[in-house]
């Protein structure tokens, strides 16, 4: 018996004993996940920073590559190398004979794909023409991204004297006719927390946007003068899906003193009959 038991001993202390040493390569935390992980964030870490050499020309028409350094924060050897891939790619243009830098075609590419892929622009467009003939004024499409809303097309009005808003152009949710119609058919949460931080980035006081945000859906449009563009005013009606959603708004607008509020009440019904319209194109398509 004693034998036995002096020679289980040493089974019991190999299994007490400090545990094994991990294998170097392949475990979690060895030198191989190390290094994959750091080639994962430093190639995050470029693909941020040319996200925002191309952001640059979403506010500039070109620039040299020192204005493109500045506002994505690089150095210019960096900025240097990531200008030069994105040229290789197509994705921007060194104009000939100049220093500067303009977008190149593969972004029209980009921008074709998704067009096509987009039946919202698609069957809005049609509608959109037909209420700047119908009014007079500036026809325009938009949703919301997070905290902004985002102008997906827009018919401009054949008046000399108009408002301008870029394509894709991102604009404060609580400024303007479009936008607060697309906050007022939020639930509570969220638009309470995009309210939060406009308050928080602009120092504009939520309560008053509330109160309008209110009679919203009961009215069924918003009107809004001069909030975003002195002299400019619009109306707006929601995109409704027939299960109720809210995902898009069409918007007229144009300068106060010939687009009243008076003009701006009697173009909703077209504004709405346009609406439903497209929601149920889309229902259809979907």
């Amino acid at each position: 018996m004693a034998n036995n038991k002096s020679r289980r001993a040493p089974a019991r202390a190999a299994r007490s004993g400090p545990p094994a040493e991990p294998a170097r390569n392949g475990r979690r935390g060895g030198p191989t996940a190390r290094r994959r992980n750091s080639q994962r964030t430093a190639a995050n870490q470029s693909v941020g920073k040319g996200l925002l050499i191309l952001d640059y020309f979403r506010h500039h028409g070109q620039g040299r590559l020192s204005d493109l350094a500045a506002y994505a924060g690089l150095n210019a050897s960096t900025a240097l190398r990531l200008a030069l891939a994105l040229q290789a790619r197509g994705a921007i243009v060194r104009q000939p004979g100049m220093r500067t830098y303009v977008l190149g075609s593969w972004i029209l590419e980009l921008a074709s794909s998704l067009l096509r892929e987009q039946p919202l622009i698609l069957h809005a467009h049609e509608i959109l023409v037909r209420l700047r003939d119908e009014t007079g004024e500036t026809a325009s499409l938009y949703v919301r991204d997070g905290a902004s809303r985002v102008c997906l097309d827009r018919v401009e009005s054949r008046h000399g004297l108009r408002g301008t808003v870029d394509l894709g152009a991102r604009l404060p949710p609580h400024r303007g006719a479009a936008g607060k119609v697309l906050l007022a058919y939020l639930v509570p949460d969220e638009r309470e927390a995009i309210l939060a931080q406009v308050e928080a980035e602009s120092g504009d006081d939520p309560a008053t946007v509330r109160r309008e945000l209110e009679q919203i859906p009961a009215q069924g449009y918003s009107i809004s003068r001069a909030e975003r563009e002195p002299g400019v005013g619009s109306v707006a009606v929601p995109i409704i899906d027939p299960l109720g959603h809210v995902g898009a708004a069409i918007a007229l607008s144009g300068p106060l003193e010939r687009f009243t509020v008076e003009r701006m009440r009697a173009a909703v019904p077209a504004m709405q009959q346009a609406a439903a319209q497209l929601s149920v194109q889309m229902f259809l398509k979907s």
